[in-house]
């Protein structure tokens, strides 16, 4: 395109532009480019950081230790124990949860794809949650994850935003469970289609034909089984046959399967099913036998193995959010982290307060001096980041990152960034919003 044509083009998007945001589709905004702000293609390799690191193969966790750590996050976010989970519930208790969950949205204007959510939306999804059933003592059944799926606030698959146009944002997701994942389950729904389900991290409904009702014995016995492999690839398809063209499902990283058998580069893996366990076959080279060892090395090469893969809020669309990568990566080494970040900042050996007034050079200093590469965990008011290193006294990380605020000549832009990436600590310098450096709630060490 010459100048001259390239100059009526911009015009002509330009003109339109305004009119695409107030159409009520999905938002347009301003994109960020290939490398963030101060990184060099180098730095989008796992090895530029290992290399680096003073010790990255040094165990962080014993297994007796992991285990503590795991049953303190537990703790921490309030969650209870699956596997040790009460026979019985309180039907009063679960139908006050459910009503206060659904007035949380009907207070708030939301949009759905149509426009500003109606009365009757509300209407009918109370209706649905069947509240006559909950009186009493309610009797809870054990279960398991068939497929994939989303667990959701609400029972239904229809979204809902805080604005027109933010279809990336459907704040009904509330988290994506993994085949195998252990599951209570406390109510159905009144047309049936969906249950709901306490998971080991977060509580909603999920739909009906992705659970199956277990025996506790049949749920114990899945879940411990010996051996059993974990998910090292963020996407690995499940196949129902050796010569891998039935596929059966996706499986995403940190999941834990039994495996029954491996040979010729596949895994057998015992699945889930309605009856009975039945089996499933992955490629040996997307999964681990046992968890990787505890080191920065597993943990930083695993968090690579995300680098520009799709941010997912919640869960959507099957890719992970900031909180969700974080998880899903400690996950392969058995590190059981909680799943939202004003959980994750809670946990782990915290290396300092990060007031709202801490000086940016002493923020600046305490990670330098105190931080390692790989484990540890960094926190600010709604996302979560793995601290890679530093150069030249400049703190680097990995996360999962939707968009950040930049300074431009007429005013702050938000430029979306849209999945997994490595950054500095100064995105956002200059902004309302500051850079993220100062914005810091948190640094833990993720070790015993």
């Amino acid at each position: 395109m010459n100048g001259k044509g390239y100059r009526f083009f911009l015009v002509f998007f330009l003109t339109l532009l305004p009119f695409s945001l107030l159409s009520g589709r999905e938002r347009y905004y301003y994109s960020a480019g290939t490398l963030l702000p101060g990184i060099t293609p180098e730095m989008n390799t796992a090895g530029f950081w290992l290399e680096r690191h003073p010790a990255p193969d040094r165990a962080f966790f014993e297994e007796t230790s992991r285990t503590q750590f795991n049953q303190k996050c537990l703790e921490i976010a309030g969650r209870p124990d699956i596997l040790s989970f009460p026979p019985v519930f309180s039907g009063e208790v679960l139908a006050e949860t459910l009503v206060q969950e659904l007035a949380s949205f009907e207070k708030q204007s939301l949009y759905n794809r149509q426009g500003r959510v109606n009365r009757e939306f509300y209407r009918e999804i109370y209706d649905n949650l069947y509240l006559e059933q909950l009186s009493g003592q309610i009797k809870v059944q054990s279960g398991l994850i068939l497929h994939r799926t989303d667990q959701r606030f609400l029972p239904t698959s229809l979204p809902l935003y805080a604005g027109p146009g933010q279809v990336n944002f459907d704040l009904l997701q509330n988290n994506l469970l993994e085949i195998g994942t252990p599951v209570i389950i406390l109510h159905t729904s009144r047309d049936g289609r969906w249950q709901y389900v306490e998971g080991p991290w977060t509580d909603g409904w999920v739909k009906a034909e992705n659970v199956v009702a277990v025996s506790r014995e049949q749920l114990l016995l899945y879940v411990n089984s010996r051996p059993f492999v974990v998910v090292t690839e963020p996407l690995a398809d499940v196949y129902s046959d050796r010569g891998l063209t039935r596929r059966h499902d996706t499986v995403g990283m940190g999941a834990k399967l039994p495996l029954r058998n491996r040979d010729c580069g596949l895994v057998e893996i015992i699945l889930p099913g309605n009856g009975e366990f039945g089996c499933g076959y992955l490629k040996e080279r997307d999964v681990h036998r046992g968890y990787l060892p505890c080191t920065a090395r597993a943990i930083i090469e695993q968090a690579f193995r995300y680098l520009h893969l799709p941010y997912g809020w919640g869960g959507q669309y099957g890719f992970q959010d900031c909180s969700g990568f974080i998880q899903a990566v400690f996950a392969t080494a058995g590190v059981q982290l909680p799943r939202n970040s004003r959980e994750q900042r809670k946990v782990g050996r915290h290396l300092g307060v990060f007031d709202r007034n801490l000086p940016e050079d002493d923020r600046r200093r305490l990670l330098l001096k105190e931080a390692v590469p790989g484990i540890t965990l960094l926190t600010m008011p709604g996302h979560s980041l793995l601290y890679l290193g530093a150069l030249d006294g400049r703190p680097y990380v990995i996360h999962s990152l939707w968009a950040f605020s930049q300074r431009t000549w007429h005013g702050d832009v938000l430029r979306v960034v849209n999945r997994v990436v490595v950054s500095d600590l100064e995105l956002g310098a200059g902004t309302r919003s500051r850079k993220y450096l100062l914005r810091l709630s948190s640094a833990a060490l993720i070790a015993e």
